[in-house]
């Protein structure tokens, strides 16, 4: 395709990050590709230098939060309309909080789903709630959103998974369906191989003190940084009804990876329950690929979740995933690789443990998973995004043919 004049809109530019991360990498790919190219961020963490590269730094209030959200989408919105007037882009790209652009990359699902699936229900209690009616925060999101999607319609939507692309499309009954289109993130399958299973499930057995037979206890996975909202509880939970009913003839051990700001909570919550000698909590850690392929099954029973990278990371890894039907990831799962809980509890969740468990040769399940994920390559995703900027770049350029 054709070098695009493209423009990007984030509110920040740093290398790690889920949004920030994927950014930092597009637009490595878009440089090499090319493209010529203008970010518009507020915050920046880390450097980016190259010849097809302009940073306009839009200045915006750093508090309070709802102030901080309402100003950087007003201020970029003016930003990106200047330099339009002076050449109009091929593409303008926002990828946050934010509404000026011709194609949206949705990440994050809707807010008023956020709420009714997670936060309204199990993390606005007592005195949060009240915090919440008074706070603003929901109705700028929601104000943005209905600007982005009603008052100044994206020609295209990339949604990150089906469960996003309906959320929109209920929510938004004016989006033309057609302008949605779901494409998954893609995974690094050679950083994520099952060629690490040896090396982590050494490491994992240095973490509980030794090596134990396979056909005696599985080691289970938790990751994520967010231990409430990715449903750790009901992991604790689950584990600890199985283990009092002493269900089946293999027992399960968990390792939990991520940080938490509640985390010394929730170790005290599996010592009350008993999980003490079968829980480790390691907190960030650097060899993910290596324990991912060493874990016999990764955990994601999210109460909300757009979509979970870490579940294609297992994938690729050749590990099984079990997870909620809120997150967008479990449309990737099929039962030749993987559970789908029917209801985001624990008491749905052990079952599929104990199903789990029941399975006496994993080899099948682990080839399955491995090939499901080499279809989501970031080669092949960059393709298709590409595609998808040709067909907004060609509509705008009708656009301006018949303004002339």
């Amino acid at each position: 395709m054709r070098p695009l004049r493209l423009a990007l809109n984030h509110t920040r530019l740093d290398r790690t990050g889920g949004v920030e991360g994927y950014l930092w990498n597009l637009l490595h790919h878009l440089l090499a590709r090319g493209h010529s190219i203008d970010l518009f961020a507020g915050k920046f963490l880390a450097e980016i230098s190259h010849p097809n590269l302009r940073i306009i730094r839009v200045p915006y209030l750093r508090s309070p939060r709802p102030i901080r959200v309402a100003s950087f989408a007003s201020w970029s919105a003016k930003a990106i309309a200047r330099q339009e007037q002076i050449r109009p882009y091929d593409v303008v790209q926002g990828f946050s909080r934010t509404y000026y652009h011709t194609l949206y990359r949705d990440g994050a699902g809707c807010r008023a789903d956020y709420c009714e699936h997670y936060l309204d229900r199990w993390a606005r209690l007592g005195l949060r709630k009240l915090f919440y009616r008074l706070n603003p925060v929901d109705w700028i999101v929601r104000r943005i959103e209905r600007k982005r999607y009603v008052e100044r319609p994206q020609k295209r939507v990339i949604a990150i998974s089906s469960f996003v692309r309906n959320q929109i499309l209920t929510r938004y009954p004016s989006v033309q369906p057609e302008s949605v289109r779901v494409v998954y993130s893609g995974v690094d399958c050679d950083l994520f191989h099952p060629r690490h299973r040896e090396a982590g499930q050494g490491r994992i057995s240095l973490i509980f003190g030794g090596p134990q037979p396979q056909d005696t206890v599985r080691t289970l996975l938790f990751v994520g940084n967010d231990y409430h909202r990715k449903g750790l509880d009901l992991v604790l939970e689950a584990l600890s009804s199985r283990r009092s009913a002493r269900t089946g003839n293999v027992d399960a051990r968990l390792v939990v990876i991520g940080q938490d700001a509640r985390a010394p909570e929730y170790e005290r919550k599996a010592a009350s329950l008993g999980l003490s000698r079968c829980v480790r909590f390691l907190g960030k850690r650097s060899d993910v690929p290596e324990l991912m392929a060493g874990a016999d099954a990764l955990l994601r029973p999210s109460y909300f979740d757009p979509y979970a990278n870490v579940s294609s990371e297992a994938m690729a890894s050749g590990t099984p995933v079990i997870a909620s039907s809120t997150s967008g990831a479990a449309e990737l799962i099929r039962p030749c690789h993987g559970w789908v809980l029917k209801q985001n509890d624990a008491a749905s969740l052990r079952i599929a443990i104990d199903a789990f468990l029941s399975v006496r040769d994993l080899s099948p399940l682990r080839e399955a998973a491995r090939k499901t994920a080499m279809d989501l390559s970031w080669d092949r995703h960059y393709e298709e995004i590409e595609g998808i900027y040709a067909e907004v770049a060609e509509m705008n350029a009708h656009e301006r043919e018949l303004v002339r």
